[in-house]
């Protein structure tokens, strides 16, 4: 079989020899010369240094621009002097030199390698210093961060084999461009081969050192080096296998990481790679601690402000390694971390996330190891990390024992260490850590001077215990005994001899009493030596001074040791003096019995012992008669001691004796059991005798100086319960108020204020007549805004509250209250904000009130005006005088406050309450009413506890009714009238709804108006509060309402629900769109949904009604309201309801409507058109309503049940037809929207029993809705898919039949019918073809297809598609029956004036199914077709023409539209379905109606020819190609024939086809039948008769070389040899142009272009060397170049495209015939053309020869001596144009020249 034209011609070019010729180079240094990354090996080659130095050097320019580091290898590498330069004869220094700029300039490079300018910089070093032979490892590591690049693929690929060794593995990717290296490839070598990872190494941090790191190389390094690392650990799970362990790893990896920490100084994003990498090894590998420590030091030593924190990170991981809880950081690290800014709150931010406790905590030892890092700031880190830090328990008390450790060495000097150390004074760890450290903290609390741990032992002594020294106690005394000695003497030596002072408990102030401190700290040291020294100094000589020196000392905090000491010297006085009366001792010795150290209090209980021991040693009568001097009865508080009250020496001894009694041993244990011991003591004695000892403890506390002091008394006497300490203690409060006045505590720290003011307010008993009461209110009252008083405010408050609810004496509870409440109130304006009003209000607020203090409250906030009936009083205009008008604001805010207090402590307790708020109720309306200010909040709380109380009756009494006089509905109604407060309004109805059945007959008279009212307002509200208002209202007031009307209207019921539905209804559109369904859902499940859901129903019908006349859009969405509405109901309650709703509808249509019906309504009377109107509105609603999806799934759901449910439902669904029916006995629209629900109604029903029904409808032929049952019958079967709707619909057809051949049958009906009919058939017409056969004579006969009406045509020619399409070849017998008709049928149409298409739309797409089913059938009317669709398409044409001028109808404007769509579907199928000989046969007949019908027909028949031609198959198209020729002949005298509509855009058009179906013909013909043809369609272009010759036949060659351009343009270099055939045509053409003139010109100018276009694409695709052959060059040339004369009026006025087309053909010629030879040729003709007399030519030549040089670059600068005498000839042109365009061209030479060519031209 033969080939195919175009195999047969790439044949041909196969085999073709090449006439390239061979270098003469010698092979070797023509291969090493053609490297390159830039250009191909062949391009390369010809290239010489000059030329790649100045390609190469514009790359480094770039470079430069970008980075000015490049610029010092300006002078080395990119020198003019460097392309002389070759390596192989210069000396190793040189070289070495050489190389090292290399390494210079490639580390530089590696940041910029994907950057073309980089690649351009690069080529030089391989071109001209061959570094891919000389550096190829370092190319390699340079650029290997690129490897997944293209770029280094090709790099790779131009370097020499083999590669390095370490990088042999790279070998197998040399060859594999566009398959990148994946990382793994990579890793896998590192990993198994050391020395190439030491060597990567290496490269990159001494690339980095270099300051030449960059981006990618860091992170190409910090990914690989950690992946690497990975791996390396990964094998030394397999050591026995691999030979690798975890310390070789760490051995090649720990001077990597040493070096890169250095280097890293210079590049942070390297360094925290750095840190990965360490991070890495030290997780995975165990180091030794002096390995880790040095690791951390260089981290610290290294780090930058940007890379703190990843080191810090780095340092956390690397601690955590180390062995031991708290391992000491290094000294270095250390300092390190204390020169960062904010480097505590660093370390605890990462704590969040990471484990640094070691960091952290080792951080802390070293700096309290290292002395000279004890500054401030170090102090503060150890402060902050130790009380935020996340460390543990024992790394908390290795730090404390390392600033313990580091206080003892600076022997508690003052600085830093010493106030870190005090901050931590109560901390658990020191306790803890102190406790273990016993033989130490003596020493540390005496070089503090404070008490650091209170008992440290913590364990049992008895009173008679003396310590026991250990010998290693004496020893470390001994070694320290002279800095302790040295350090008392200093002490005493700054002692007076004598002093002034009798007391120390005289005054607070005194200059001796810290001199004498001192001294005592400094003996206690070694107190067996030091102590009695100092006792035995002079100035201590005076008992009571000495004294009253110990206990001031032992109540104050001080070290243990010290007070332990001076109370055994204490004891000594006592035991050594005679008997003396030491009551004023007594206080303070029990006082100490509250320290918190055992041993202080251990010594303590020693002095009372020994005082008990004196006075027992005293005779019982003599202690009667006996009265020894008082210690300091004169002296002890100065002149303050009278005030004290003093006991006799019996009441002195008993009392002692009870304490003794009471278990006073026990205190040693616990440090508060001396004030139950003291209360137990003084509860034992007399009441008279206790009275006489309190008031003796009491002097002590109120004539104290010292607050301190003031405060531990004060804890003793408050144990003990009772009034009489009350009353004892009371003037302490006017002292305290008097000390704060005159800031005598002013120096007093704030905790032992605190201290103070707690014992302070507990000096009230429960107990408490009043007094201690009212002083506790004076102290709220006399607090202000100052911080200090409120806070001692709140705990007055607090304790008010303790005492109230601990059982606070009933008479004074209401008295109490009363002071509160005034506090709040009093006489000016309350203001709950500041300090007296907020605290009173917080106590009345947690205590539990009564009633009867709510009723005083009320009484004293309200006016003493008579509360008169407001509907009596609203026509004054004052119900107020002036005087108590101006009030009122504070009045009411007096009561809004009571009201609150009453509505937080459940008012539901007080049902007593309801008569007097109701009456306080009718006050607050009416001063709202006088000052409108503030009143509605008072209001609704107010309504809020009258809702609470009758709530409360409703629980306790059940089912009880209310006393109507205790309840004042107007009242409620009056105050949701007279605002317009919407939480004001809710809350009335609340109150309304609460009383509905606890007073249901007071709330029904004024209910009423309450519903108008919310339907007017409350209605409106948007939010959840006022939604739940509106529900409760609803669900508790409609009940009991409904049985009262039920009860009153015993026979119109309906009257009374239609007014309550009324008011809701009425305000449809105020209720929030969301909230609605909610809402009306409540009122109807109140009403009764099986009674009154119709009723609403036809209230919002009428209310849609209503809002459609208005021209509203709240129609549609009652509308869409009412169907989702109902979707909420059951399907029997709806249809229950809709039957209802449709008998009111017939009732109202009717001539005397019901009277119940006309109650429903809005209004009651209506007018007969309007009733009308009313009735469609709701008909039209419920045919909505009856539509929706959702009533329809729900019939469905319940269809499938059983029981009474589906009984009814169908009842329903009988009534609602008959009931549909029965409405449409009216005319107009209310029949009109009765058919509407009847056809909705049906659409619910089930499909079998829609059948049914729908059967018997439409067998009355009296029923006007046949027609829209019919339509509900085929949406139905449309929708439906199940096999009962199948069954169903199959046996209705034989009714359909019967309908279409009843001749009285109306035409809409039988359309509808002929519709059903169509849609059976496309949904089950295949499941039973027999029934669709028998109804084949039906359509296509008289009542249907054969009929008169067009439409009902239209939709016979319709159904009979979707029979064609069920039955296939069974319609072959009906088709004699359809497709003559319905050609007929469109021939008909077309002949009309202005056709509609209708039928053209219809017919094309029966005849397309037919030309599908049965093709073969079809044959004998295929050119009826096509004739018939040539003539639509010139309608169509027409008809498109005549809408631009004039509007066309839409329907047809429509039908025009698709019309092409299916003719083009039609074609498309008869293209691929006819036999192509058939159809070629049948366009070939119809060609003379195709030219008759113009351009749009021929655009039809070439499109068709083309499918045609493209899907017959090879063996099938020799028959035809001779009809073809045919065609195609007749086709290229398209331009001579007179077409309608023609235009040359659409004989253009035209031509486009013709040329697609032809070059489809060329793809199934071969060269051998092809070539013949083509000549031939040459010579007929030619063979032209008759006038006007030259001009018909030009028009033929403009279709032949139309034709001709598209064959080269698409079979290109293959069919170039072709022009040998059209070459001499096409030069007699040119030749010829010459000769016109240039009027004649214009005239063929297509014709002009299309030949020059035609040699342009020649040229172009030459690639047998056609156009360089002498012969046709020198044939072609002198005719092209001979063009460039016919140039007149420059680019734009010439009548020839001379610059555009022949300039670039010459261009083309130039290239294709591109010889030495050739090439002067050329240049000469252009040179002539430049010195033309004619300035048009000069220009164009000019123009010529820039095309030349932009086509040839360098290679025609060659020709450059010819051209400079042209060229300086023209710079001196008369024409300005001509020397413009001469200098344009000396620019453009000099791009390719390289030089100015002025040197040339002067």
């Amino acid at each position: 079989m033969a080939s195919t034209l175009a195999s047969q011609l790439q044949s041909l070019q196969k085999n073709r020899p090449s006439t390239l010729s061979s270098t003469v180079d010698p092979k070797a240094l023509r291969k090493l010369h053609s490297v390159s990354l830039l250009f191909t090996p062949e391009h390369a080659a010809t290239q010489d240094f000059d030329t790649i130095y100045f390609i190469c050097y514009q790359g480094f320019e770039e470079l430069c621009s970008l980075d000015r580091k490049f610029a010092v290898f300006e002078r080395s590498l990119f020198s003019e002097q460097s392309v002389t330069i070759d390596r192989d004869v210069l000396s190793k220094a040189d070289n070495e030199k050489l190389d090292e700029n290399v390494k210079g300039f490639l580390g530089l490079l590696g940041a910029w390698a994907l950057v073309k300018s980089g690649v351009k910089a690069l080529e030089w070093l391989v071109r001209r210093f061959r570094v891919h032979h000389h550096n190829s490892s370092l190319l390699i590591l340079t650029f290997l961060p690129y490897h997944q690049h293209p770029f280094f693929l090709r790099l790779l690929s131009i370097l020499p084999q083999p590669l390095p060794d370490a990088f042999k593995f790279l070998t197998s990717y040399r060859k594999s461009i566009g398959t990148p290296i994946p990382r793994s490839v990579l890793i896998q070598s590192l990993t198994t081969r050391p020395v190439v990872f030491d060597i990567l190494a290496q490269h990159v941090i001494s690339t980095v050192k270099a300051g030449h790191g960059h981006a990618t190389l860091a992170r190409f390094w910090s990914a690989l080096s950690v992946e690497t690392l990975g791996a390396m650990l990964d094998r030394t799970a397999t050591k026995a296998r691999t030979g690798v362990t975890e310390d070789d790893v760490a051995r090649q990896i720990l001077p990597i990481i040493a070096d890169s920490l250095q280097a890293g100084k210079r590049m942070s994003e390297f360094q925290i790679g750095t840190y990965m990498l360490l991070s890495l090894l030290a997780s995975r590998v165990v180091l030794e601690d002096s390995v880790l420590c040095a690791t951390m030091e260089s981290v610290a030593a290294s780090w930058s402000g940007e890379t703190v924190a990843p080191a810090i990170a780095a340092l956390s991981l690397l601690s955590q390694q180390r062995e031991g809880l708290a391992p000491v950081a290094p000294a270095g690290v250390a300092v390190a971390f204390l020169k960062v800014e904010n480097v505590a709150d660093k370390l605890l931010s990462l704590g969040e996330k990471y484990r640094v406790d070691k960091l952290t905590v080792g951080l802390c030892l070293a700096v309290l190891e290292t002395e000279k890092l004890w500054g401030f700031k170090s102090c503060s880190f150890v402060k902050a990390i130790f009380e935020k830090g996340r460390g543990t328990e024992a790394q908390k008390e290795a730090v404390m024992h390392g600033l313990i450790e580091a206080v003892l060495k600076t022997s508690g000097a003052e600085g830093p260490l010493k106030d870190l150390l005090g901050g931590f004074k109560e901390n658990e760890v020191l306790i803890k850590v102190l406790k273990g450290r016993d033989d130490e903290l003596e020493r540390l609390e005496l070089s503090l001077g404070m008490v650091l741990v209170e008992d440290p032992q913590g364990e049992m002594k008895s009173i008679e215990a003396a310590p026991e020294h250990k010998s290693t106690d004496e020893e470390k005394l001994k070694a320290q005994e002279p800095k302790i000695r040295e350090k008392f003497d200093a002490t005493i030596a700054a002692l007076p001899k004598t002093t002034k002072e009798v007391s120390f408990l005289q005054s607070v102030e005194s200059t001796l009493y810290p001199l004498l401190c001192q001294a005592l700290l400094a003996a206690a040291a070694n107190r067996e030596k030091l102590a009695p020294t100092l006792f035995s100094h002079p100035v201590l000589a005076p008992f009571t001074l000495r004294t009253t020196f110990i206990i001031r000392f032992s109540l104050e905090s001080s070290p243990v040791v010290a007070k332990e000491a001076a109370l055994e010297f204490l004891k000594e006085d006592i035991k050594n003096a005679d008997v003396a009366d030491y009551q004023a001792l007594l206080p303070y010795l029990m006082a100490i019995l509250l320290d918190a150290s055992q041993r202080v209090r251990r010594a303590a209980i020693i002095c009372i012992a020994a005082i008990y021991a004196k006075y027992k040693s005293v005779d019982k009568k003599a202690r009667k008669s006996t009265a020894p001097a008082i210690w300091g009865e004169k002296d002890i508080y100065g002149s303050s001691s009278e005030q004290v009250k003093w006991i006799s020496f019996e009441e002195l001894y008993k009392f002692v004796d009870a304490i003794s009694s009471s278990g006073v041993e026990g205190c040693m244990l616990d440090s508060t059991q001396i004030i139950r011991s003291f209360a137990t003591a003084a509860g034992s004695l007399k009441t008279a005798m206790k009275k006489s000892i309190l008031a003796y403890i009491a002097s002590h506390v109120l004539n104290a100086p010292q607050l301190y002091i003031k405060t531990t008394l004060l804890s003793l006497i408050n144990g003990v319960s009772g009034s009489t300490r009350t009353d004892l203690l009371l003037p302490l409060f006017v002292w305290w108020k008097k000390a704060v006045e005159t800031k005598e505590v002013s120096g007093v720290a704030p905790a032992e204020i605190q201290k103070f003011q707690d014992q302070l307010i507990n000096i009230v008993d429960v107990k408490d007549h009043g007094d201690g009461v009212n002083a506790l209110v004076a102290v709220i009252k006399s607090s202000s805004t100052d911080p200090g008083k409120k806070e001692f405010a709140s705990k007055a408050s607090a304790r008010l509250q303790k005492l109230w609810n601990d059982g606070l004496r009933a008479e004074v509870k209401p008295v109490l209250a009363m002071s509160l409440i005034k506090l709040i109130i009093g006489n000016r304006q309350p203001d709950l904000h500041d300090i007296v009003s907020s605290e009173a209000l917080q106590v009345l607020r947690n205590v539990t009130l009564t009633s009867d203090i709510y009723a005083a409250f009320i009484n004293e906030v309200t006016l003493d005006h008579p509360a008169d009936n407001l509907r009596s009083n609203a026509k004054r205009k004052r119900s107020f005088s002036r005087e108590v008008e101006a009030r009122l604001p504070q009045h009411m805010k007096e009561l809004t406050i009571v009201l609150e207090l009453l509505e937080g402590d459940l008012p539901e307790r007080f049902p007593d309450l309801l008569p007097l708020m109701f009456t306080v109720l009718g006050k607050a309306l009416e001063y709202a009413e006088a000052a409108p200010m503030g009143g509605d909040y008072m209001i609704q709380v107010l309504l809020s506890c009258l809702t609470a109380i009758v709530t409360g009756y409703k629980h306790q009494h059940p089912g009880q009714v209310l006393d109507t006089n205790s309840v004042r509905a107007d009242l409620i109604v009056n105050c949701i009238r007279s605002t317009s407060s919407p939480q004001l309004q809710n809350s009335a109805l609340l109150l309304i709804a609460a009383l509905a059945d606890t007073a249901p007959d007071v709330v029904l008279h004024s209910v009423m108006p309450i519903f108008t009212f919310m339907g007017a307002n409350v209605l409106r509200q948007d939010d959840e509060y006022s939604a739940h208002v509106i529900e409760q209202t609803i669900h508790r007031v409609i009940p009991p309402l409904l049985e009262s009307l039920r009860r009153s209207h015993v026979k119109d019921p309906e009257a009374g629900v239609s007014e309550i539905m009324s008011n809701f209804v009425a305000a449809f559109q105020h209720v929030p769109a969301h909230r609605r369904m909610k809402m009306y859902l409540s009122l109807s499940q109140s009403m009764g949904t099986n009674e009154y859901l119709y009723a609403l129903l036809l209230l919002l019908g009428e209310k849609c009604y209503e809002e459609k006349v208005a021209g509203r859009h709240m129609a549609v969405t009652i509308t869409e309201f009412c169907e989702n509405f109902c979707a909420s109901f059951p399907a029997s309650e709806q249809m229950g309801a809709f039957v209802k709703y449709l008998e009111v509808c017939v009732d109202l249509a009717g001539d005397s409507p019901k009277k119940q019906t006309l109650q429903i309504f809005k209004e009651k009377q209506m007018r007969e058109a309007k009733k009308v109107e009313v009735v469609t509105a709701l008909l039209e609603l419920l045919g909505v309503i009856l539509g929706s999806r959702k009533l329809k799934n729900l019939v469905s759901s319940a269809q499938k049940g059983a029981g009474e449910e589906v009984v009814v439902l169908k009842g329903c669904f009988v009534d609602a037809v008959k009931q549909c029916l029965h409405a449409g006995q009216w005319e107009g629209k209310v029949a009109t929207a009765a058919e509407s629900c009847l056809k909705a109604l049906l659409d619910l029903l089930p499909i079998p029993l829609f059948v049914t029904i729908t059967g018997e409808l439409i067998k009355d032929a009296a029923s006007p809705y046949r027609t829209g049952i019919l339509a509900t019958f085929k949406s139905r079967i449309t929708s439906e898919t199940k096999k009962a709707s199948q069954d169903a619909a199959l046996e209705f057809l034989p009714e359909l039949a019967s309908l279409l051949q009843d001749d009285s049958a109306p035409l809409n009906l039988r359309a509808e019918a002929v519709s059903c009919v169509t849609v059976i058939t496309d949904k089950y017409g295949k499941e039973k073809q027999d029934a669709i056969v028998n109804l084949l004579d039906t359509i296509t006969g008289e009542q249907a297809f054969g009929s008169d009406d067009q439409g009902l045509q239209v939709l016979s020619i319709i159904c009979l598609i979707s029979m064609t399409k069920c039955l296939g070849g069974r319609i072959i017998p009906a088709l004699p029956k359809i497709a003559p008709p319905a050609l007929a049928l469109l021939e008909k149409e077309l002949e009309q004036e202005t056709p509609m298409f209708l039928v053209h739309n219809a017919v094309c797409p029966l005849l397309e199914d037919l030309v599908k089913t049965i093709p073969n059938f079809m044959q004998s009317y295929l050119e009826r077709m096509l004739k018939v669709s040539y003539k639509a398409a010139l309608k169509e044409a027409q008809l498109s023409e005549e809408s631009d001028d004039e509007d066309m109808d839409e329907d047809i404007a429509g039908h025009l539209a698709t019309a092409p769509t299916v003719r083009a579907e039609l074609f498309s199928a008869v293209a691929k379905k006819i036999p192509t000989k058939s159809l070629v046969k049948a366009v070939l007949g119809t060609w003379t109606t195709a030219t008759e019908c113009g351009v749009p027909a021929l655009k039809q028949l070439f499109t068709l020819l083309a499918k045609a031609i493209e899907v017959c198959p090879k063996p099938d198209f020799g028959p035809i190609q001779d009809m073809l020729f045919k065609i195609f002949l007749l086709s290229f005298d398209i331009r001579n024939l007179e077409l309608p509509l023609a235009d040359e855009e659409g004989v253009g058009e035209v031509e486009e086809l013709l040329y697609k179906a032809m070059l489809q013909m060329v793809f199934k013909l071969n060269d051998k039948v092809f070539r013949p043809f083509f000549g031939r369609l040459l010579r007929f272009s030619g063979e032209v008769k008759g006038d006007d010759v030259e001009e018909k036949k030009n028009r033929r060659l403009q279709t032949f070389y139309g034709f001709f351009n598209m064959f080269l343009e698409g079979l290109g270099s293959i069919v170039t040899n072709y022009y040998s055939h059209v070459l001499d045509n096409a030069i007699g053409f040119l030749e010829g142009v010459k000769k016109l003139t240039e009027a004649e010109q214009a005239g063929v100018e297509k014709l002009y272009s299309l030949v020059i276009t035609s040699l342009t694409k020649s040229f172009a695709n030459d690639q047998d060397e056609f156009w360089p052959s002498p012969t046709n060059f020198e044939r072609i040339q002198p005719v092209l170049m001979g063009q460039l004369e016919l140039a007149h009026g420059g680019e734009d006025e010439e009548s020839l495209p001379i610059s555009t087309l022949v300039v670039p053909a010459i261009g083309e010629l130039s290239m294709a015939a591109h010889t030495d030879d050739h090439d002067k040729v050329i240049n000469s003709a252009v040179l002539k053309a430049m010195r033309s007399e004619d300035a048009d030519v000069r220009l164009v030549a000019i123009k010529m020869m820039m095309e030349l040089y932009e086509r040839h670059k360098e290679e025609w600068i060659g020709l450059l001596p010819e051209t400079m005498p042209a060229i300086a000839e023209l710079m001196e042109d008369d024409v300005e144009e001509v020397e413009r365009e001469v200098q344009r061209l000396i620019v453009k030479i000099e791009e390719y020249y390289g030089e100015k060519l002025e040197t040339l031209l002067t």
